[in-house]
């Protein structure tokens, strides 16, 4: 494997209790670390360590407003904790990407979708 390929771990990475040894394993190698995931379980803590690593590459995925994500993942709440994730990550000073599946539930929300990209 080339040292400048990427590591990316599929599904939410960050509910493995290892996940910040795998990452750094592989920002040590020299690799980009690449993360999908909901956003949820990203704190500050957890930003404090992504701004650590050499090279990583976040998407987060979010389906809307509060109301159109918190139906569409059918739980309430789930809104509320992916943005304060994109806030612990924007405080850290860390770019990422707003990922979204549009479909027939959610094509109205592409205008906050949009906004949300440009923070």
């Amino acid at each position: 494997m080339a040292r400048d390929e990427s590591f990316y771990l599929a599904g939410n990475q960050l509910v493995r209790t290892d996940w910040k040894e795998v990452a750094a394993v592989f920002d040590e190698a020299g690799m980009e670390v690449s993360l999908a995931t909901n956003g949820t379980l990203i704190s500050d803590e957890v930003a404090k360590f992504l701004a650590g690593l050499k090279k990583v590459s976040l998407s987060i995925s979010i389906d809307g407003d509060e109301d159109v994500h918190d139906q569409l993942r059918d739980q309430k709440g789930a809104h509320r904790r992916t943005m304060r994730g994109l806030k612990a990550l924007k405080n850290a000073g860390i770019a990422f990407d707003v990922n979204a599946t549009l479909f027939r539930d959610n094509i109205s929300e592409v205008p906050f979708l949009t906004k949300l990209a440009r923070i």
